[in-house]
């Protein structure tokens, strides 16, 4: 057998080469012949028993027996004991010789090459022994614990230990030591605590109770100069002339008629009084002027309101007590009045003239004066009689209100 090239023979028994192979791939083997063998046909040839026999035997490393070096003097033994882990082998001969068969060995020879090694003695470590107790304490611990939390819980009942009671023992007499009774210590007096006196609680106020509102009482109603066809109140919270106007107008349109004459009431009415404004405070809230004689010879001022179809004129009626005085007083006025008393035409205002001029006549026992600006549905009249100091702004209307003034 080639040892430098093994596979020389299968080489040979294969089909011839064929291209080299790409690097890690296996031979393709096609119609080749696999031949077989054994180890043991393998050292049976390597004996020579296919015919090899003659051939001198090759050395080995373990062919021959090389002895030990020798020991050193000091360690030397002239009398060496056995050993007992080695047998006594026979010096082989020098040389080199065929290895027999396995057939062919004795058992002597079988017997020379054994080794015989003392089976050795088990010794427990330290380590291993307190593993077991620890391993022995914690079973112990456990079943302990499972009797305790487990056993005697379930059954509900404790083993009471008696404890035995110890029998007394009598006790000798003894005299009893006569004690002379020791005088009482005189005790000492306590103090006397001062008396608290307790300051007097003031007494709590009662609460006072709200003043329980009075309603107002009505104002009673004045008594009208003279006796026209309706008296209309014109009720304020406020003093001021919008209010006034705002209120008038209104109660205008609640009124019904032809031709009907009403006198006019202005009334303040709030939660902290009620009462009908007097004939000054109302004109200086219309803002009406008169003279500073008027208020001597007039008396029991009124606003009077007069409807035509759906036109309302506004004027004034006053009870005097001397005619004569009235006319001097009215005929001084006559250049201011138509300035004075501008704020009662409130519908429909009026064209002053450059030369205003009165033109004078009479009706029933009335001295009367007018001017129209410039028409008579819108003029300044004024009458005087011995009772009456009446003002209109249209020629209708003084005519109406002298008539009704008459008849009753």
């Amino acid at each position: 057998m080639d040892l430098k090239n093994p596979f020389a023979k299968f080489n040979k028994l294969s089909s011839p080469p064929q291209a080299p192979l790409p690097p890690g791939a296996l031979p393709i083997l096609e119609n080749a012949e696999m031949l077989t063998h054994t180890m043991k046909e393998d050292m049976m040839k390597a004996q020579g028993a296919t015919g090899a026999g003659n051939e001198a035997p090759k050395k080995t490393p373990f062919s021959e027996t090389i002895p030990p070096p020798p020991l050193p003097p000091n360690l030397q033994n002239n009398n060496p004991q056995p050993d007992v882990y080695r047998e006594s082998l026979e010096p082989k001969h020098s040389g080199v010789e065929a290895v027999p068969t396995p057939s062919e060995e004795s058992e002597e020879e079988k017997q020379k090459l054994k080794i015989f090694i003392p089976s050795q003695k088990r010794n427990l470590s330290a380590s291993t022994v307190i593993l077991s107790i620890v391993l022995v304490l914690l079973i112990a611990g456990g079943g302990l614990g499972y009797y305790f939390f487990f056993v005697q819980d379930q059954s509900g009942e404790q083993v009471a230990v008696e404890t035995p009671t110890p029998t007394p023992v009598p006790i000798p007499p003894q005299p009893i030591p006569i004690v002379e009774p020791q005088p009482e210590p005189t005790p000492i007096p306590e103090p006397i605590p001062e008396p608290i006196i307790e300051p007097t609680p003031e007494p709590i106020p009662e609460p006072t109770p709200p003043p329980i509102p009075q309603p107002i009482p009505e104002p009673n109603i004045p008594q009208a100069a003279a006796q026209l066809d309706q008296t209309v109140v014109i009720e304020v919270d406020v003093l001021n002339k919008q209010a006034i106007l705002s209120k008038l107008s209104l109660e205008n349109a609640k009124v019904a008629g032809e031709k009907v004459a009403v006198r006019y009431l202005i009334k303040l009415s709030n939660a902290s009084e009620k009462k009908f404004l007097a004939p000054k405070e109302w004109a200086d809230l219309l803002e009406l002027k008169f003279p500073a004689n008027f208020w001597q010879y007039a008396s029991g001022v009124e606003l009077i309101g007069y409807k035509s179809g759906n036109t309302w004129r506004y004027g004034l009626i006053a009870k005097i007590n001397n005619k004569d005085q009235a006319k001097d007083m009215a005929g001084n006025w006559q250049n201011a009045i138509l300035t004075d008393l501008k704020p009662l035409y409130i519908e429909k205002t009026y064209t002053l003239p450059t030369k205003p001029v009165f033109s004078e006549n009479s009706y029933f026992d009335f001295y009367k004066r007018y001017i129209n600006l410039p028409t008579p549905d819108i003029s300044m009249d004024y009458a005087i009689s011995p009772d009456y100091f009446v003002v209109a702004t249209s020629k209708d209307m003084i005519y109406s209100l002298l008539a009704k003034i008459k008849s009753r």
